[in-house]
Parts: structure tokens; sequence; C-alpha cells
């Protein structure tokens, strides 16, 4: 066998290797990098309509969806801290946004969106008018099925004493 076969060998063989190893890596980056955006995408999210299930899960997964990302993690850590002030002030409540859009900003950052997403266009959220009334009427007809439900929960307590056997 000459020089000529070998390397072909060596290549038929090495080349589908190394196409695997790098395919393999190529998609082990994109799921992180598409995890990340998950993440993202949810707290700004949560930024219009509150903490809900999903953004306390997606700030739970930070420190390990962003674990190479130190400046994500420190920035997420001083925003936990300010969370979890007792009888927050104004001045607490400012701070905590301000964090937040921090914590934002430097995700964005590490998503490849580099400096040029401001922490000012990040605080501006586009709720219109008719869906805040929509989930004005959604919380209202809640509390009044909670309060009905309460209602209903007494009145049956008190028949079920009336019907009750002399002791």
């Amino acid at each position: 066998m000459g020089l000529s076969e070998g390397l072909n060998l060596l290549a038929l063989v090495i080349v589908p290797l190394v196409a695997v190893v790098v395919g393999q890596y190529l998609q082990t980056r994109s799921k992180k990098k598409d995890e990340q955006y998950k993440i993202f995408k949810e707290l700004l999210r949560s930024r219009v309509f509150g903490i809900n299930a999903e953004s306390v899960e997606a700030y739970n997964m930070i420190h390990i969806v962003f674990s190479s990302h130190k400046e994500v993690r420190k920035c997420w850590d001083a925003y936990f801290a300010s969370l979890c002030v007792e009888n927050p002030s104004e001045d607490d409540l400012s701070d905590c946004e301000q964090k937040q859009l921090a914590l934002l900003k430097e995700m964005a950052k590490s998503l490849g969106y580099g400096d040029e997403l401001s922490q000012a266009a990040l605080a501006t959220k586009y709720l219109p008018k008719g869906m805040i009334q929509n989930y004005m009427d959604d919380k209202r007809h809640r509390e009044n099925y909670a309060n009905t439900m309460e209602v209903i929960g007494k009145l049956i307590a008190n028949n079920v004493k009336r019907n009750e056997p002399p002791k």
C-alpha cells in the first residue's frame, strides 16, 4: 500500500469522525443558545405581565443556563438580593427595577445583541389599552367568582349545621 492509498484510507476514517464531533459541538452550542434565548424572552414577557410560573422557572435556571456568563450571574445575584427586601420603599422598588433592567441588558449582551440595546429600550413596554381592560375585567371576574364560591361555602356550612340532628 502506497502513501497515497494510506492517506486516502486515513481520510476516509478521520473526516467522518471529525464531521460528527464538529456537528455534535455545534448542536450542543445551538441548544444552549436556544435555552438562553428562551429564558431571556420569558423575562422580557414578565416585565409586562408580571411574575408567573414560567418566569419563576426562568429566573431559577439563570445560574445553570448562563453558567459561562459571569456578568449575567452577577446581575442576577444583585437583582435577587433586591427582590428579597422586606417591606420595600419606593426607592427599593425603583432600585429593583433598575437591577432587573441591568440583568436583561447583560443577558442581551451575552446573546450577541451587544451594547446596541439600551436599558431605556428594555424599559419600554407595549401594552394596548384594550388588553389592559381585558386583563382588569378577567381579574374582576376571578375575584367575583372567588367571592361567590366563599358565600356558597358558608351557605352550605350553615345549611349542614341546621340539618344536623340534635345532640
